[in-house]
């Protein structure tokens, strides 16, 4: 069974660059729920994996192919929901903690509640001590090795279960047991949208002059719109992800080539009802010194330093904030490259 990859968008590498409410921030205008952590099943129990290899095995209720709403009632509210749309159609997730229930649409347009389940994820955890020898003692040897390192490697059992193996002193120790159907990504054909090939191009003089006064558009799109208003404008994006918490809501849009434009919305009242935020353009490729930026707008009101480790290396950075921008940069040799352009709120 071949675990769907969740794709790589909409956060980039560079961490923290865009504006979000922190929890505190969020929880004084959402409605907090009760969310629930599940207790996972004896996975040294010989019955539990033979009836996984087997498809046949139910937990607290529910079938691993079961709907949006028999996880709910079977498991309550989870921790976390992710929606991801794509060419492939939509991937839902249902975290609580330790515990994933995985649903899958080839249709990319398919609402959260119509989604079916795919598989189940159990985190075992290297802590459980649960060896190779012992899961093979009860699904046999493995029919399939989909990845593999010196020390990570995972392995499927039939059509309905897999499992991710760690080595720990010498020992294959389980990580994460999954539990469900093999896996289909067809094609889903969407249409092609505006800024799906968007070059990536630094943004002009009259760009960033147009954002200090919070006038700039991208083919229409202004902040303050809705997915709904913008899909009008420009189409499909390349993909986006909803990431729905108990204090927060957001959904982020990735465009143009290589993803180097992002689109951030955020729901205040945690209904779902999303406006654009904030606008993120990639330089990360383009070899943009800040000067270039600084001569259009001159000195930041405000500058924060940062470093992190490359290796060895120590990697200095500067955030310079201006009015409705933050310009992130780090050192490549002896000047401060630009790394992100975030437009918003």
């Amino acid at each position: 069974m071949k675990k769907l990859i969740v794709s790589t968008l909409l956060i980039t590498s560079i961490t923290g660059t865009y504006y979000s409410a922190t929890p505190a921030e969020a929880a004084s205008r959402c409605v907090d729920q009760n969310t629930k952590l599940v207790k996972l099943p004896n996975f040294k129990s010989k019955t539990t994996l033979t009836q996984m290899k087997k498809g046949q095995f139910v937990f607290k209720g529910y079938k691993y192919a079961d709907s949006y709403s028999k996880a709910l009632r079977s498991f309550g509210q989870p921790g976390e929901i992710t929606v991801e749309r794509a060419s492939y159609g939509t991937l839902g997730q249902m975290n609580y903690g330790d515990f994933t229930v995985v649903m899958y649409s080839k249709n990319r347009n398919e609402k959260l509640q119509n989604l079916k389940g795919q598989e189940m994820i159990f985190e075992v955890g290297v802590k459980s001590k649960i060896s190779q020898g012992t899961i093979e003692q009860s699904l046999g040897k493995s029919t399939r090795t989909d990845m593999t390192t010196k020390s990570t490697k995972f392995l499927s059992y039939g059509k309905h279960t897999a499992v991710s193996y760690k080595k720990v002193k010498g020992v294959w120790i389980a990580q994460e047991i999954h539990y469900g159907i093999e896996s289909s990504t067809s094609e889903y054909k969407s249409s092609t949208g505006k800024l799906t090939k968007l070059k990536t191009k630094p943004l002009s003089s009259k760009d960033l002059k147009a954002m200090t006064q919070k006038k700039y558009q991208i083919s229409g799109v202004k902040l303050g719109a809705s997915p709904a208003s913008v899909k009008k404008l420009v189409g499909y994006s390349n993909h986006e992800l909803n990431t729905l918490i108990p204090v927060h809501q957001a959904l982020v849009q990735a465009y143009g080539d290589m993803d180097w434009v992002e689109m951030y919305y955020e729901a205040p009242k945690c209904d779902e009802q999303y406006r654009l935020t904030n606008i993120l353009f990639d330089y990360s490729n383009m070899k943009v010194p800040f000067s270039s930026i600084e001569k259009v707008l001159g000195k930041a009101k405000k500058v924060e330093t940062t470093s992190y480790m490359d290796g060895k290396t120590k990697v200095n950075q500067k955030t310079y904030y201006y009015k409705n921008i933050e310009v992130h940069t780090e050192v490549v040799g002896k000047k401060y490259m630009v790394n992100s352009v975030i437009y918003g709120s």
